[in-house]
This record gives C-alpha cells, structure tokens and sequence, in this order.
C-alpha cells in the first residue's frame, strides 16, 4: 500500500447529514428527499455543476417551496471522530493519506475553517474536481492525479456502493463502521 484515501462524512466526521434539518426547517418529512429530481439536483450540486443559489431556486421550485435563500452553512456542524483521526495520523507516519469526498462549497468551506481537512495530505473535493462518488471517473480521476495504480490504494468509506465501485477498478476498499475494526482490517494489508 501506498495511499489511503478516506471519505468524510460518516468516517471522519460525525452530524455531517443536512437533509433532516433542512427537511423540518421546511416543515417536511426526510422522505420529501427520496424523489428522483432532488437526487439529480443534489449530484449536481456536488458536482459543482450548480451554484448554490441556482440549487435553492430549482429545489424550492421543484418542491413549491418559499425560497429562502441558501441554507446550506445554517445547519452543518460536523465533528470529528477522533478515533478515525488518530487512525489517519498513524497511518501519515508511513504513508500518504488524502480525502475523497462527495461535497458541496458550502459545507467545504466549512470543514476548511474548522481545520477539518488539515489531518490529510490533500483533498479531493467532488464540487471542485466535478466527479461525484460512486462514479468510476471519480477514483480514476485520484488514480491518475496521484500518478498511482489501483492496486496500490486503500480506500475507506461508509457508502457500500463507494466501496464497490472502487474495488471494480481495482482499488482495495473496505466498508467503515467503526475505526477500530478498520485498525483490524488494515492488519491484513499493511
């Protein structure tokens, strides 16, 4: 191994889900997020194929909504599991360990000002490269940045069909649940 590249939410950070917030702030069910044209709108937001204004337009437009302008910052307040940041810092003392990770500006911005992402040696952001997890392109895109072949990549994520569209290419991934059972599962590999 060579590289480890971990997702954010759910395997860095913990209360990174915006959707129930923004649900109930709309006076809204979270299963208001389950129709096909929000999934859309919401991959083209990290994508970064959407500014934010425009994706408050369209959402409340397709929702009949009262727009109130972009709310994404309002109710983001990541925090930070320590267990899976002390896994990264051992694992920088032999290795080079980078983010990748489906996100938007907004909550970008955020973790950059809360010092989130200083724990890696880079960041690749899907708003900012314009590829969005699961797609292949995404980890071909870091394959190809880093100058790295697949087999040598480690790739942590809690998105089951992450992991399996990075194992398709050839990338050696496992399903986080917990850093200590990753700590375990990385015994096998390093």
């Amino acid at each position: 191994m060579k590289l480890f590249i971990f997702d954010m939410g759910g395997v860095v950070v913990d209360n990174f889900n915006v959707r129930p917030k923004i649900a109930e702030f709309f006076g809204k069910d979270e299963s208001f997020f389950k129709d096909k044209k929000f999934h859309e709108l919401f991959n083209l937001i990290m994508a970064g194929k959407i500014s934010e204004e425009n994706f408050w337009i369209e959402f409340c437009d397709i929702a009949k909504l009262e727009n109130k302008g972009n709310i994404w910052g309002k109710f983001f307040k990541p925090i930070l599991k320590k267990d899976t940041i002390n896994l990264i810092k051992d694992l920088k003392k032999n290795y080079r360990v980078i983010c990748g990770t489906n996100t938007l500006q907004a909550h970008y911005n955020i973790h950059k000002n809360n010092g989130d992402y200083d724990v890696f040696d880079y960041v690749y952001a899907s708003h900012i490269i314009h590829l969005v997890k699961p797609d292949k392109e995404f980890f071909k895109y870091i394959l190809n940045e880093e100058n790295i072949e697949a087999k040598d990549v480690f790739f942590i994520d809690d998105y089951e069909e992450n992991v399996q569209s990075a194992s398709e290419i050839g990338i050696k991934a496992i399903h986080f649940d917990n850093a200590k059972n990753v700590r375990l599962k990385l015994k096998e590999f390093i």
